[in-house]
């Protein structure tokens, strides 16, 4: 069993910072030892996290002014977590419901990635097929392939991409195609954009949760979307703004080229940005990395 300050990092690692203060606070409170820095420490803390979560909400705060202000917050944490290890403090806190998807990293694990794209006719065309092309050859080749299986959808409609879910189970999920900051743009029957709103994806993918462990969203203007996903799985990768073609081809394969080394999800991020400086491309700023958070307001952002 996980000893309290172990407990407490778990919270953390799940994006969990309101209740692992929670539980502090009242562990420091009840308890008859002067703890009273850590008490206050902890205190701030919590008013910190909820005006910072307040000012976003408001909109006086940016996506990265608040990830900025949370990962402060975060670490602040940590350190408290680390002092009452120290001084043996011991509290009641409930077990954490683990996320039941293992690690990417686990050798004996099968990842399957469904690559989902979508290019409709009244759109700028993009080069998504070279986009897949070059995936598909770089895990071909990869020191995990036996492990590592690639499903693929074309000109997705709200149909196709609800049948690929129920019939792949995909560990990893791959958007590539055109966004806007209200949604994706996916095709309907007739070929042509139709946009699926924020809160549609965001719901589609908590009914997934149980076997998805990463949505990568390579569209323009997703983070909102990515924002909204993180809410129920572990990693969801969005862009900032307009992203340049040339860029998303390089992140992609950057991404994925960790990953067929049996890298976990952060590390393939970091290399796909990565990748993108390498190649000389504007928009190595554009990717962010978000992980589970409690609610769409909440996100851990890398």
């Amino acid at each position: 069993m996980p000893t309290y300050a172990q407990t407490l990092r778990l919270y953390l690692q799940e994006g969990k910072i309101e209740e692992a203060l929670s539980h502090i606070l009242d562990t420091l409170t009840a308890s008859g030892k002067p703890y009273s820095d850590l008490l206050n420490m902890a205190t701030m803390q919590k008013g910190t996290l909820s005006r910072i979560s307040r000012d976003f909400h408001n909109g006086l705060l940016t996506s990265e002014q608040y990830n900025i202000g949370i990962n402060k917050v975060n670490n602040a944490v940590l350190y408290i977590i680390d002092e009452v290890e120290k001084k043996g403090i011991e509290g009641h806190i409930p077990a954490l419901r683990l996320d039941p998807v293992p690690p990417l990293a686990v050798k004996d694990t099968k990842i399957k990635i469904l690559f989902l794209g979508a290019n409709p006719m009244d759109a700028t065309r993009l080069r998504i097929a070279e986009e897949l092309r070059d995936i598909d050859t770089g895990l071909r080749m990869a020191a995990e392939r036996d492990r590592i299986v690639l499903a693929q959808r074309w000109a997705v409609t709200t149909e196709v991409l609800q049948q690929a879910m129920l019939d792949e189970t995909p560990t990893i999920i791959h958007f590539s195609g055109h966004g806007t900051e209200e949604g994706i743009m996916l095709e309907n029957r007739e070929g042509r954009s139709q946009l699926v709103s924020e809160s549609a994806l965001a719901g589609l993918f908590t009914l997934f949760s149980d076997s998805i462990r990463c949505v990568v969203l390579n569209s323009c203007f997703s983070l909102g979307q990515a924002q909204a996903i993180s809410v129920s799985i572990p990693f969801v990768v969005g862009m900032k703004s307009s992203m340049p073609d040339e860029a998303a081809i390089a992140f992609s394969l950057g991404f994925y080229r960790a990953i067929g080394a049996g890298r976990e999800v952060p590390f393939a991020f970091d290399l796909g940005v990565n990748a993108i400086k390498l190649a000389g491309y504007a928009g190595a700023d554009l990717p962010v990395l978000l992980c589970k958070a409690t609610d769409p307001g909440s996100p851990k952002a890398h």
